[in-house]
């Protein structure tokens, strides 16, 4: 939160594989949001931008430059910027382990 506004990012992170030929490798996995629910959930939106790899960073995006989707609005009371990204900061490292036999381990 700023001085005027709440700030809201969602991702989702990678898995690292564990086991078998892919041992160590990541992966990104699948993110799927419902943009007409999130839209429907303000009492206003002052801003909707949907960008796919942008060519140079969107206001203080610089940390990410891999932004899907960017809302500004009023969610309840509280002015809200909401931001969901295609992928997680980089220093965040994968978020899951898959294992070879299929089980999965949160990090």
């Amino acid at each position: 939160m700023d001085e005027t506004r709440w700030h809201i990012a969602l991702f989702l992170g990678s898995a690292e594989l564990v086991g078998g030929s892919h041992d160590g490798q990541v992966q990104h996995l699948e993110f799927k949001f419902d943009i007409s629910r999130s839209h429907g959930s303000f009492q206003r939106v002052d801003k909707l931008v949907g960008i796919l790899f942008p060519s140079e960073p969107l206001d203080d995006d610089a940390a990410c430059p891999c932004l899907n989707m960017h809302v500004e609005g009023m969610l309840g009371s509280e002015l809200v910027v909401l931001r969901v990204y295609a992928f997680a900061l980089e220093e965040a490292g994968p978020g899951v382990r898959c294992k070879e036999n299929g089980t999965w381990e949160l990090v």
